[in-house]
């Protein structure tokens, strides 16, 4: 406890010596994703990403393309308080976010991302879950840009209101570990709240609110982004022996 501490401590002060003036951002994310359970300890699934971003000066969150990906993952839970995850691949189709009046001409920079997580869960008291998820993610670009390697932990309560809805609050710290200037340790910190409301066993809709803080890798300025996300969760049921 006392190094992570210190190591928030680290990444305060790093945060604070970098930035020169802040820029709110309004972006939407929209997440469809089609899972098949081979076991109750194995789920494999493949997500479709699509993000838009405001322009520059303007606060519309559907305005401008920001970000297209295909991610696959696959879950092994060993049991109800441990789960093991691991993104063999991913493609990410990314825009520049829109700063000056020109980055909307800018051009792409795609990117294939590995990722690796695992995930602990304990119920406090009842209804209320604990969970805390630590990742890493290589993640390599087209252009002469340097791979970078990424750290990211998130800390969560869920709520489960009923059998269909949950709600759940989490903070979510990204660092780069490698591969970016060391006063680009941190590279942005999520505050995320997340309503799921489950259609049917197999379809559930997820409705929520992400207010990041993030500093590019190409520059000093700290964006404040509001980001307002909707989600599609698919399973497809097992075939009948």
């Amino acid at each position: 406890m006392q190094q992570f501490k210190i190591f928030i401590l680290v990444v305060s002060f790093m945060l604070g010596s970098v930035i020169t003036k802040a820029q709110t951002h309004y972006n939407s994310w929209f997440k469809t994703t089609i899972g098949y359970s081979f076991s109750a300890k194995i789920k494999a699934e493949v997500e479709y990403h699509h993000r838009n971003q405001s322009d520059y000066n303007a606060n519309n969150p559907f305005d401008k393309c920001l970000m297209n990906a295909i991610r696959t993952m696959v879950y092994y839970k060993t049991n109800e308080h441990l789960q093991f995850a691991i993104s063999p691949f991913a493609y990410f189709n990314n825009n520049k976010i829109i700063l000056s009046p020109t980055d909307a001409n800018a051009p792409k920079n795609n990117e294939i991302r590995f990722s690796a997580f695992v995930e602990t869960q304990q119920q406090i008291i009842k209804k209320f879950f604990l969970q805390n998820r630590t990742g890493i993610e290589y993640r390599v670009y087209e252009t002469p840009n340097k791979n970078v390697t990424r750290i990211r932990n998130r800390i969560a309560l869920r709520y489960d209101a009923s059998s269909k809805f949950s709600f759940l609050f989490a903070n979510e710290l990204f660092v780069n570990a490698s591969g970016i200037p060391s006063l680009h340790l941190f590279d942005h910190n999520r505050i995320v709240a997340l309503a799921t409301y489950k259609l049917t066993t197999n379809l559930k809709l997820e409705f929520g609110y992400i207010h990041s803080n993030r500093i590019p890798k190409i520059s000093n300025d700290l964006i404040l982004e509001e980001n307002f996300l909707f989600n599609i969760g698919i399973t497809l049921p097992k075939k009948i022996k």
